[in-house]
């Protein structure tokens, strides 16, 4: 397990591909007709029928190193997010829980297992009936999501087990034959044993810094390869940097009117694990009588502050999609967390060929929320506009071509509603593999609140005509349906139809005293008393 012989058998692997004048990646023209199949056979829970699927994906474009049909049936069947060039055994389901994000470069052996959930070992009964909805018993999963972050360059050998204990497995490790983690994996660390301990560090710790640095993983195989020789060579690692001037690669816009309870939690989640320079962020702090300013602009070099006088999300989104630079472009409600793994797994999901409007997956933190709030969310989360392209709710993002589409955003409420408008719902994506979080109102009250004011909003979208609205009475009976196989929620139905009947007859009669330019919120989500 040498240096030397690690090095050649990387530069080995990579010469070969050279030769071989493959792609980069590969995506078969049959691909469409692949992933239709596998939603149409429900493969997402019946995984067993879904693995020729997956087997016939990776042969036809060349293995699953180079396979982008495998990685996006993993990552929007099974919320496993898999980089570029990586192979081995994350391409089975059963292997692979949701939660899981793997790095570029990435070598999985045979037989490895990764776990990211243990039973409840503090609760009354640690068995699945009380935690788990499948069973029919519980209304609601009640165990927080699983994660696990591999890195990049990462080697996991033969038969190895990860268990919930370990979060993070760090770039350059190794991960010896049937060992056992339960913590996480220090960078460049190589460990084996049951539970597995560190044997020793590949590199030097002012070498592994400075690979971290380097993060030749992000080229491409032909020019990783070239920096892999530098490197293998003798150079100096910052005369052998992968690109020392790299480019954001995403611009994130977050208006802000009054967010200082906020907004720091909304930039802490986004910059807490990203790269220095690897986004762009503007915060449009649009006629702010608070600290949001303030705070915003100590927070971090990678936050840029534009100041407006005018309390008004649309100016505040237009002035702050004139100041970006950047594409894919984010537009990010302040109140939102959204992690820097969801905005960089949102931006390859933006690189597939006919996407041009994409957002990560919407989970709810409820925890705050009255029972009579947490039973219309049980209901409203069924609804079949969650099941793929979905956009809004805080979080929306498109690319260049997407963009060009959207060009500005007109006086409307909803411009979340108005941008998935824009997009037929194979333009739009969801990326399941990766979560932002909504914090919804405390009380019903002003749940009612927000959802009179979204349903005004797609109303003036509907006497504006700015775009067509789309039909929903076949949603309506698939939601119905899913509510009617678990008789657990029935009990949550009156309190649903009570807001949707609420929110219908107020949103009537206040549609023309409406001003999509001036800001409505609710506060108690915010911390603040209402």
């Amino acid at each position: 397990m040498s240096n030397g012989n690690l090095d050649n058998k990387l530069l080995h692997v990579l010469d070969h591909q050279s030769k071989a004048n493959r792609p980069a990646m590969r995506r078969s023209v049959i691909a469409p007709f692949i992933l239709w199949l596998y939603r149409l056979l429900n493969c997402k829970r019946r995984w067993r029928i879904g693995r020729p699927l997956i087997r016939l994906a990776t042969r036809l474009e060349g293995g699953a190193m180079w396979s982008k049909t495998a990685r996006d049936i993993m990552s929007n069947f099974h919320g496993v997010s898999i980089g570029d060039y990586s192979y081995g055994h994350c391409f089975d389901p059963a292997a692979v829980p949701p939660g899981i994000t793997i790095g570029r470069y990435v070598s999985i052996a045979p037989g490895v297992r990764m776990i990211v959930q243990n039973h409840p070992v503090d609760a009354c009964s640690t068995h699945p009936v009380f935690y788990e909805e499948t069973p029919g018993v519980a209304a609601t999963a009640n165990l927080p999501p699983g994660e696990l972050h591999v890195g990049h360059d990462v080697w996991i050998g033969y038969g190895a087990v990860i268990t919930p204990g370990c979060k993070k497995i760090g770039n350059g490790a190794v991960i010896g034959a049937g060992a056992i983690v339960t913590r996480d994996v220090p960078a460049y660390a190589i460990v084996a044993g049951n539970p597995a301990n560190v044997i020793r560090k590949r590199f030097s710790e002012d070498r592994i810094q400075a690979l971290q640095s380097n993060r030749w993983w992000e080229l491409e195989p032909t020019e990783a390869l070239q920096v892999h020789t530098k490197i293998t060579a003798g150079s100096d690692l910052t005369s052998a940097t992968a690109d020392p001037d790299r480019c954001p690669i995403a611009s994130i816009i977050v208006p802000a009117h009054n967010e200082e309870s906020v907004i720091g939690r909304c930039l802490t989640a986004m910059t807490e694990n990203a790269r220095p320079g690897e986004l762009e962020i503007v915060v449009v702090a649009n006629g702010c009588t608070d600290a949001t300013c303030e705070m915003a602009s100590e927070f971090s070099e990678d936050v840029r502050v534009i100041h407006s006088s005018k309390a008004s999300k649309v100016e505040a989104l237009n002035l702050g999609d004139r100041s970006a630079n950047y594409f894919p472009r984010f537009y990010v409600d302040a109140d939102i967390e959204m992690p820097v793994e969801a905005i960089r797994s949102t931006c390859k999901t933006l690189q597939r060929e006919g996407v041009y409007a994409a957002a990560p997956k919407i989970a709810w933190d409820l925890r705050h929320s009255n029972r009579f709030v947490r039973a219309f969310y049980r209901i409203w989360r069924l609804q079949p506009y969650f099941d793929d392209g979905r956009l809004g709710s805080g979080v929306y993002a498109v690319n260049q071509q997407g963009h060009e589409r959207l060009n500005c955003f007109p006086d409307v409420t909803a411009d979340d509603e108005f941008v998935r408008r824009l997009f037929q719902s194979h333009e739009r994506a969801t990326d399941f593999g990766h979560y932002f979080v909504v914090t919804p109102p405390r009380k019903l009250k002003q749940l009612i609140k927000i959802k009179t004011r979204s349903r005004r909003g797609n109303r003036q979208l509907d006497f504006a005509s700015h775009t067509t609205r789309p039909r929903r009475y076949r949603q309506w009976l698939r939601m119905m349906q899913r509510v009617l196989v678990r008789p657990q929620l029935w009990a949550d139905v009156p309190v649903y139809l009570g807001v949707v009947l609420a929110t219908c007859w107020r949103a009537s009669r206040t549609i023309n005293l409406s001003h999509a330019s001036l800001w409505e919120k609710d506060w108690s989500s915010r911390g603040v008393n209402a």
